[in-house]
């Protein structure tokens, strides 16, 4: 696993902790319409912390044990910013951290594809 790949696995855990820390952690899955939605982020379905706890966090977490390719962009910080209610500092600036990685990691792994 890359260091940037290490990086993004301690950042999901961060997230996480700080989910959990601002008590925005559920317990209870949504329904499995509400997770199908195909809207972005499923903003109509579920809230921001949802989205982040029961699809983008699992997925990432697939890409990164399975060393999947990253995506080539990143932009979730802007999303999370507009629905964050109360005091979301520290899970913006972790949040902000993961996109500028995935965005270097992909540029990382197009460069080594490259090269080869």
């Amino acid at each position: 696993m890359s260091e940037i790949n290490n990086q993004l696995t301690d950042l999901l855990l961060q997230i996480e902790a700080e989910l959990r820390r601002q008590e925005l952690w559920e317990v209870t899955m949504p329904s499995s319409a509400a997770l199908m939605n195909t809207t972005p982020f499923c903003a109509d379905t579920l809230h921001f912390n949802q989205w982040l706890q029961w699809l983008f966090v699992p997925r990432m977490k697939m890409i990164l044990e399975q060393a999947l390719p990253l995506p080539q962009q990143c932009d979730i910080h802007t999303y999370v910013e507009l629905q964050c209610h109360g005091d979301c500092g520290t899970l913006l600036q972790l949040i902000k951290r993961f996109d500028e990685l995935v965005v270097r990691g992909a540029a990382a792994e197009r460069e080594t594809k490259v090269r080869h």
